[in-house]
């Protein structure tokens, strides 16, 4: 089982309450016995406290709540983002907001088809390593932003790309505890 396979167990499993229900997928039908108590148990083992957060939003559709001024104090140790007086948490958060909606329903990045390596060994540039694309357009971010388009590709597009990706790690690290957690 993948870790995309887990999340959509995952979100199944949550949205739906059908436990106990055989679900079939590539291969043979596997009868799922797990009960919310193996997810909740599963997700106990899963570090820091807001990956699981972050896998509960995007999965489970959890309120988002703090999660963003939560992950402010982590995000402003990467000093890929190049903090600025015009940069404040507030802006951070607001990244983190949209970069969530984007990971809510992403894009496969065409250059690498979802794989994040072109060449079998190197990072896509187009998608950054994540294999996906952000959905929403320069001109709908920016207006969500607060600022003009020719601003937001000049000084914030690059910010969101990072936050994106950071997020997606994020993601796919707490995806994959799981799937060990739950002993796929």
């Amino acid at each position: 089982m993948n870790q995309e396979s887990v999340g959509e167990l995952l979100a199944v499993l949550t949205a739906s309450g059908r436990w106990g229900e055989s679900l079939s997928g590539n291969g043979p039908t596997k009868r799922i016995s797990l009960h919310p108590s193996d997810i909740a148990a599963a997700l106990a083992q899963v570090n820091p406290d807001v990956v699981a957060d972050l896998l509960l939003v995007m999965y489970c559709h959890h309120h988002i709540g703090d999660i963003g001024s939560r992950m402010v104090p982590m995000l402003r140790q990467d000093r890929r983002l190049a903090f600025t007086d015009s940069f404040d948490d507030a802006r951070l958060i607001t990244l983190i907001f949209l970069a969530l909606a984007d990971l809510a329903a992403p894009v496969v990045c065409v250059s690498c088809q979802g794989r994040g390596l072109v060449r079998q060994q190197d990072i896509c540039g187009t998608c950054g390593g994540t294999g996906t694309l952000p959905k929403q357009r320069a001109s709908v971010l920016a207006a969500t932003f607060g600022v003009a388009k020719s601003t937001w590709s000049e000084h914030w597009a690059w910010r969101y790309q990072i936050v994106f990706q950071i997020l997606n790690q994020h993601l796919a690290d707490g995806l994959f505890q799981l799937k060990r957690a739950l002993g796929y």
